[in-house]
Protein backbone atom coordinates (compact mmCIF):
# COMPACT_ATOMS: atom_id res chain seq x y z
CA UNK A 1 0.00 0.00 0.00
CA UNK A 2 1.39 3.39 -1.00
CA UNK A 3 0.74 6.35 1.29
CA UNK A 4 -0.91 9.36 -0.29
CA UNK A 5 0.64 12.79 0.34
CA UNK A 6 -1.19 15.17 2.66
CA UNK A 7 -0.88 18.92 2.19
CA UNK A 8 -2.39 21.22 4.83
CA UNK A 9 -2.28 25.00 4.74
CA UNK A 10 -1.82 27.44 7.63
CA UNK A 11 -4.42 26.85 10.32
CA UNK A 12 -5.61 23.56 8.78
CA UNK A 13 -5.35 20.37 10.83
CA UNK A 14 -6.37 19.13 14.27
CA UNK A 15 -5.89 21.92 16.87
CA UNK A 16 -4.97 21.52 20.54
CA UNK A 17 -3.76 23.70 23.45
CA UNK A 18 -0.07 23.42 24.46
CA UNK A 19 -0.33 25.44 27.73
CA UNK A 20 1.41 28.32 25.92
CA UNK A 21 -0.35 28.56 22.56
CA UNK A 22 -2.54 26.57 20.22
CA UNK A 23 -0.81 23.86 18.23
CA UNK A 24 -2.00 22.22 15.04
CA UNK A 25 -1.26 18.65 13.96
CA UNK A 26 -0.18 18.90 10.33
CA UNK A 27 0.71 15.22 9.74
CA UNK A 28 1.02 12.05 11.79
CA UNK A 29 1.76 8.39 11.21
CA UNK A 30 -1.21 7.23 13.29
CA UNK A 31 1.08 5.06 15.42
CA UNK A 32 2.85 7.80 17.36
CA UNK A 33 6.15 7.30 15.53
CA UNK A 34 6.07 10.52 13.54
CA UNK A 35 4.11 13.76 13.78
CA UNK A 36 4.47 17.32 12.54
CA UNK A 37 2.97 20.19 14.53
CA UNK A 38 2.64 23.91 13.80
CA UNK A 39 2.52 26.51 16.57
CA UNK A 40 3.10 30.24 16.90
CA UNK A 41 3.86 31.11 20.51
CA UNK A 42 3.78 34.81 21.39
CA UNK A 43 7.10 36.69 21.06
CA UNK A 44 8.99 36.83 24.35
CA UNK A 45 6.56 34.39 25.95
CA UNK A 46 7.58 31.31 27.89
CA UNK A 47 8.53 28.15 26.07
CA UNK A 48 7.41 24.71 27.11
CA UNK A 49 8.17 23.61 30.66
CA UNK A 50 11.12 21.21 30.99
CA UNK A 51 9.87 17.70 30.28
CA UNK A 52 10.93 14.28 28.94
CA UNK A 53 9.37 12.06 26.29
CA UNK A 54 10.35 8.45 26.88
CA UNK A 55 8.71 6.98 23.79
CA UNK A 56 9.77 9.45 21.06
CA UNK A 57 12.18 12.24 20.16
CA UNK A 58 10.97 15.83 20.03
CA UNK A 59 12.62 18.33 17.69
CA UNK A 60 11.86 21.95 16.86
CA UNK A 61 12.30 23.88 13.61
CA UNK A 62 12.18 27.62 14.28
CA UNK A 63 11.30 29.49 11.12
CA UNK A 64 10.89 33.02 12.45
CA UNK A 65 12.13 35.15 15.35
CA UNK A 66 15.28 36.66 16.88
CA UNK A 67 18.44 35.15 15.47
CA UNK A 68 16.85 34.05 12.16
Amino acid sequence: MTAQPVVLGPGQGWQFWTSVTHGTVKAESGKGHFSIYESSPPPGGPGPAPHIHRSYVEEWLVTEGPGN
